[in-house]
């Protein structure tokens, strides 16, 4: 609309310079201008602060156009005498342009931009912005404000607020799924789903300690009602429950493949077939039980109780245990394994250096590690048993020496997605429960192609192999929080590799911070999984002498990294006291007995000076080392095509990096919902801080 001049009294606003500009416009409405004052006529002449001179500078070269986004609605087309000009300031509005502000225009013929939330068709006409639009100072049309946005009459600039709303739509979507996994943890707990509603079960009458007593009650009561075991179980049970295992042997001397004295290669997927029944009167919940997996080997009096049996119904029997407790992985890992049953990792270094600067850690290690069996590294701390370990796997560059995977020369650190490393530290989130996970792991890990049942139905096989099947659903929990045991949280850790199908796995300590128990039980569910055709490698501390047999050879290293005996677990006690005159007292532990041999305080059955680690060392190198038969000394042959398959399997292993994200973004959800109160006061620290 066009500008309305007040009659008004030309002494009326003299007070001001005689400006008609003075009163400044009000948003949404219309400018009412004073009145034009009496001014002398001519170039130069209009200015307020000196009517009666010619002070006004020309804007234009005797040109009369004011430019488009300005308003002059004094200016007459055509008229030289009404020209553009500008004008002295005066006091006030010299200091508001000195501090960057606007003031009115200081003659009559002074162009003005166009103010803001207005808009200047023509330089005599200023229209207030209408609604549903904005007006920046300088405009000549209003500009239509977007969708979601708020501009009533006289907007300068759009508040809109899509985004606002967006992210209000994500953060719903977000809190109703955050709600439903609460109400499948709650579930799981046996409370009802509803119970993530505040004040539900206050409502309805649920108390949830009532509901724990009573589920606690129900199930005291099945144990109550389980009968012993040893009512069905008689004399001769055990040849029975395993008397539909038959081996498969070979047909030149119709006896199983003797890897040792008392070991034998028990590969179920490859040379052996086994069937197995259970007695039809027992019906047991085995995670009720703790199940026991047979000793690496037994003590002699076993031993010669044993062998009276014949070598092949030996074999049923480990194979009959054996296939009881690992037979849930084979056919997941011959199926990651792209139906290769026969593929193994098998390993041969020679003369292993490491070393920095002038000081050797790790100095001429030889050794081959052969996979299905379980192979010890034992020294005392400083010894460089965890540098072994990391020159192996390539987490450090060797100085020097040789490492061959099935007997052709290659580097760990290639087949990383299929080699498991069970670090001595836990890593897991305490929000997350044991098979979430366990999930997770398998999730990044295994192959792309791997359908979501699948993956689950691995993910529970390896929680029943580590009879972790009645905890799949407890937290993790830490140090305030309560949730499972330290023994449990290295079983969940070893699940955590085996989710990965791995062909070998190595672990750091995996029985330090366990009692006695614990750490037999993680050592022998250790032995049993390496049955199944993985090449197991674990750093042991201070081990009971239990906990020592399960393991099938020992890699055993003296300060400053050298081997002082690399072997079968049951031929070291020999080595050291028939070979080296070690003795070992009767009723002592003999894995003690050699730490503190290796560590220089062993004492010799001959009354002497004790052999220094040093000197251990150089007499395996130079004659020891032959104290091995080569019966237990197997060459491993090359195989190439071996190593192709597992080149081919790493291509595949592994989910994409935008998979990784949505599940790691998905398991951050998981832990912000059970981590309520924390993501409140950090979405109200964000708000604070963004006032501030």
């Amino acid at each position: 609309m066009s500008v309305e001049v007040a009659s008004i009294a030309l002494r009326d606003i003299a007070d001001v310079g005689n400006n008609p500009f003075s009163g400044w416009p009000v948003l949404g409405h219309n400018w009412t201008l004073g009145i034009k004052p009496k001014l002398k006529p001519g170039k130069g002449y209009g200015c307020f602060v000196a009517p009666d001179l010619p002070v006004g500078i020309p804007l234009t070269n005797g040109g009369t156009n004011c430019p488009p986004g300005f308003y002059c609605p004094f200016l007459i087309p055509n008229n030289s005498d009404t020209s553009p000009v500008l004008c002295p300031l005066n006091t006030y509005c010299t200091m508001v342009r000195l501090l960057g502000n606007r003031c009115m225009p200081q003659g009559m013929y002074e162009p003005m931009i166009c103010w803001y939330g207005f808009y200047c068709p023509d330089p005599q006409t200023i229209i207030a912005c209408p609604e549903g639009h904005h007006c920046i100072s300088g405009v000549t049309a209003p500009k239509k404000c977007r969708m979601f946005s708020i501009c009533p009459t006289g907007t300068i600039a759009e508040a809109n607020y899509a985004y606002i709303l967006l992210f209000l739509l994500i953060d719903f979507i977000l809190f109703i799924y955050l709600m439903v996994l609460r109400s499948f943890d709650l579930v799981k707990q046996g409370l009802p789903a509803l119970s993530v509603i505040p004040g539900f079960l206050t409502v309805m009458k649920y108390n949830r300690r009532q509901i724990r007593k009573r589920k606690h009650r129900s199930e005291h009561e099945q144990v109550v009602n389980i009968e012993p075991l040893t009512n069905y179980v008689h004399e001769g049970a055990e040849s029975q429950y395993c008397e539909k295992v038959t081996a498969t042997e070979d047909s030149t001397n119709n006896e199983p493949q003797r890897l040792s004295d008392s070991t034998y290669n028990m590969d179920i997927s490859n040379g052996l077939t086994a069937t197995k029944t259970k007695p039809p009167l027992v019906h047991i919940d085995e995670s009720q039980l703790d199940i026991d997996y047979p000793d690496a080997s037994d003590s002699e009096e076993q031993q010669e109780s044993l062998s009276l049996k014949s070598t092949a119904e030996l074999a049923r029997l480990e194979l009959c245990s054996m296939v009881s407790n690992v037979s849930p992985l084979l056919e997941a890992f011959h199926s990651a394994f792209n139906g290769l049953e026969n593929l193994r990792m098998n390993l041969k270094f020679n003369d292993l250096r490491y070393s920095m600067g002038d000081k050797v850690i790790l100095d001429s290690v030889s050794g081959e590690i052969k996979a299905g069996r379980m192979t010890a590294i034992l020294g005392p701390s400083g010894a460089g048993k965890t540098t072994f370990i990391n020159v192996l796997m390539g987490k450090v560059a060797r100085t020097s020496g040789d490492l061959m995977i099935n007997g052709i020369q290659a580097e760990m650190h290639t087949f990383r997605k299929i080699i498991g490393y069970v670090p001595q530290d836990d890593i897991m989130l305490r929000e997350l429960t044991v098979k979430e996970v366990v999930q997770y792991s398998a999730r990044t890990r295994l192959p792309r192609d791997w359908s979501s049942k699948k993956v689950d139905d691995l993910v529970d096989a390896i929680l029943k192999v580590l009879n972790l099947e009645h905890i799949a659903h407890t937290f993790i929990g830490d140090e305030l929080d309560r949730g499972i045991s330290g023994g449990q949280r290295k079983r969940v850790n070893i699940a955590m590799e085996l989710a990965s199908a791995p062909l070998a796995l190595i672990l750091d300590e995996p029985t330090s911070g366990l009692d006695s128990t614990s750490a037999l039980k993680v050592a022998k569910i250790l032995r049993s999984i390496s049955r199944v055709g993985l090449t197991v490698v674990s750093i042991i501390h201070q081990p009971r002498i239990e906990i020592f047999n399960t393991f099938d050879d020992v890699l055993m290293i003296v300060p400053g990294g050298k081997t002082a005996y690399f072997g079968p677990v049951k031929k070291a006690v020999l080595y050291f006291e028939s070979f080296l005159g070690f003795q070992f007292d009767k009723g002592s532990n003999p894995a003690d007995v050699i730490m503190d041999i290796l560590s220089g305080r062993g004492k010799m059955k001959e009354k002497g000076p004790t052999l220094k680690p040093e000197t251990i060392a150089m007499i395996w190198k130079e004659s020891g080392i032959n104290f091995i038969s080569q019966k237990d000394k197997q060459t491993l042959f090359s195989d190439v095509h071996a190593v192709q398959s597992m080149k081919m399997i790493v291509l595949s292993r592994g989910a994409s990096f935008l998979q990784q994200c949505w599940l790691s973004y998905q398991r951050s959800l998981t832990q912000q919902a059970r981590t309520a109160r924390a993501l409140f006061l950090e979405i109200l620290v964000g708000m604070i801080a963004g006032l501030i």
